[in-house]
């Protein structure tokens, strides 16, 4: 699956499934855990745009992968906690929103992160190389207002290279 992609249904996801569905791990299944800092209401409403952009992909939970959620109520110390509960889990991916990567980060560097709707250089942050070439193990959208305009000319020409 392409990475752009990925990123799509993985934050897609990310914004929408229902918690209580999450609470056992089919075994066998590679595991996405996913923490928001949000509120209950609004962690059910992503998860379940999580799952319908996976469905999209032709990935069914239960039988392609299993989901776990947590959400801190916007308890922004608890999310280090709750990152490390989910990393005792062994997920094969975290999707996390805004406030939580870098609990994630902390908790589980070794694990892919897959990040939404975050506001942060993530080159001064150490998360990525470039925005033409990111590398390492987080991807995700960034909501970037920072004066980065050479990154993201570098990665257009980049993309319009490959059109």
């Amino acid at each position: 699956m392409e990475r752009r992609k990925f990123i799509q249904l993985a934050g897609g996801a990310a914004i929408a499934w229902p918690l209580p569905a999450l609470a056992q791990q089919a075994k066998g299944l590679p595991l996405v855990a996913v923490l928001f800092p949000t509120t209950e209401d609004r962690a059910v409403k992503m998860a379940a745009a999580l799952r319908g952009g996976l469905k999209q992909a032709g990935l069914v939970e239960g039988t392609h992968y299993a989901l776990t959620v947590r959400f801190a109520n916007g308890d922004m110390p608890q999310l280090p906690k709750l990152a490390k509960e989910l990393d005792a889990l062994g997920p094969r991916v975290f999707v996390t929103a805004a406030n939580a990567a870098p609990a994630v980060r902390q908790q589980a560097p070794n694990t892919p992160l897959v990040f939404t709707g975050i506001a942060v250089d993530v080159i001064a942050l150490g998360w990525a190389e470039s925005y033409a070439r990111p590398g390492g193990m987080m991807t995700g959208n960034v909501q970037n207002a920072m004066g980065c305009e050479g990154g993201i000319t570098a990665k257009r020409i980049n993309l319009f290279k490959e059109l």
